[in-house]
């Protein structure tokens, strides 16, 4: 099996995802939607990063991107 290590920009926008995510249960009006579309952004961020491209098992890729995290 492939050693699946996520680079550590990706780490950092998923990072980023989850934070902004678990805000928006809080945020109301204005705030909600402009986390909400900071979400989208990372969202796509995430998805399209290059490393998606270079890694043969996306599956075994986003685990091992979960397990970086932390889990979160």
């Amino acid at each position: 099996m492939a050693d699946y290590t996520p680079p550590d920009d990706l780490i950092k926008l998923r990072r980023d995802f989850l934070a902004a995510q678990k805000r928006l249960p809080a945020a109301a009006g204005q705030a909600w939607l402009t986390l909400q579309g900071k979400c989208r952004e990372l969202a796509v961020a995430i998805q399209e990063h290059k490393y998606w491209r270079e890694v043969d098992d996306p599956k075994a890729a986003r685990k091992a991107l979960e397990d970086a995290v932390g889990g979160e």
